[in-house]
């Protein structure tokens, strides 16, 4: 079976229980490649904690990359729209 790239949108309170969830799924070959999130900071770090490849502070490069089939919003509930939309849209 081949990989599954999955990306994390927004690095706040919610982002463990995502990360901790694509962990169980590493026997499905499901790998964390990158987190996005517009604090720098809080990407940078939470990609090094977590083990994701890359981190971005613009969601739409991690959108961008081929190696990415699934992500998760871990954003507040009013910036899901414009978000899923673009997914949708990679």
């Amino acid at each position: 079976m081949d990989e599954v790239g999955y990306g994390i949108i927004g690095a706040g309170w919610i982002l463990p229980n995502h990360a901790i969830a694509i962990r169980y799924l590493r026997d499905r070959n499901v790998r964390l490649r990158a987190i996005a999130d517009i604090n720098e900071e809080r990407a940078r770090r939470a990609a090094k904690e977590w083990g994701a490849t890359a981190w971005y502070t613009d969601y739409r490069e991690l959108l961008a990359r081929m190696d990415i089939q699934m992500v998760s919003l871990c954003l507040p509930h009013s910036l899901h729209k414009t978000v899923v939309i673009d997914a949708a849209r990679a």
